[in-house]
């Protein structure tokens, strides 16, 4: 009898088709509940500059045949490479977006946060809205809040964020989904992180989150351990091109998770 929810999250895709039919290999070999993925499920690297959105999209149908045709629960928020048409094109009642999207996974309730700050020439207003931007003062801005400062390189930055204002309704929550990692103090990725997720996850203290985006992150599993004794295990998936999925296993008799395991493709 297991006693663990056993859900494996998947990073960034970008059309890695092999690889991803040998995660879906992995997953219908091991008794698997549910799949989490955090976007970049396409790739505006392969298409031309001038490609339209119709091409972009066609690059996930795969993906999503490969989603459908394994029967899981699929949870996914779209990326920076995936324009927001996405998250309503293949949606289904076994695979749901979870972007501004609240709900349960099983007895966790889960939410996700899609896009990033950095969106490829071919999707520019096409994606999911992130606005984060690190400034060299504080400004008065009406659609951003000054989120905080970070020091990189003796360089002082002041980050202003749409992320708090526009997602702060999806709290509290126990599992957090982002195709954007959290921006920790002392991270070297600043230009990839968000600070404005960061302070979303200090604030309301998630037992999980998860994200992707950052290719090859030096760290995929780290813990921060809060002042009132709560835990946040953040976990940066990375991506598919790596050859790792990973499984974490969630406790089916209290909100706790009981362990996180690296899964080498093969």
């Amino acid at each position: 009898m297991m006693y663990s929810y056993r859900i494996v999250a998947i990073g960034d895709i970008h059309v890695e088709l092999n690889l991803l039919n040998l995660a879906f290999e992995w997953i219908s070999k091991n008794s698997i509940d549910a799949v989490i993925q955090t976007g970049d499920i396409c790739n505006a690297r392969l298409l031309p500059k001038d490609a339209n959105l119709a091409q972009i999209l066609n690059q996930a149908d795969s993906t999503f045949d490969i989603f459908k045709s394994s029967n899981k629960l699929i949870n996914f928020v779209p990326g920076n490479h995936d324009p927001i048409e996405i998250g309503s094109k293949y949606v289904s009642d076994t695979i749901i977006n979870r972007h501004s999207n609240s709900g349960y996974l099983f007895n966790y309730k889960i939410t996700g946060i899609g896009g990033s700050h950095s969106v490829p020439s071919q999707l520019i207003g096409k994606t999911v809205p992130f606005i984060e931007s690190s400034l060299d003062h504080i400004y008065d801005l009406a659609d951003l809040d000054y989120v905080g400062k970070r020091i990189i390189d003796d360089f002082e930055y002041y980050i202003h964020s749409d992320i708090i204002k526009n997602y702060d309704y999806l709290f509290p929550c126990d599992i957090l989904i982002t195709h954007t990692p959290a921006l920790i103090e002392g991270a070297d990725y600043h230009n990839y992180a968000s600070l404005g997720i960061y302070k979303l996850i200090e604030r309301y203290q998630p037992l999980l989150h998860i994200s992707g985006h950052i290719h090859l992150p030096k760290t995929h599993i780290e813990k921060i351990e809060w002042e009132n004794k709560k835990a946040t295990t953040l976990i940066n998936l990375g991506s598919l091109d790596e050859k790792k999925i990973f499984l974490i296993e969630l406790s089916k008799n209290e909100i706790k998770v009981d362990e996180v395991s690296v899964i080498e493709l093969e």
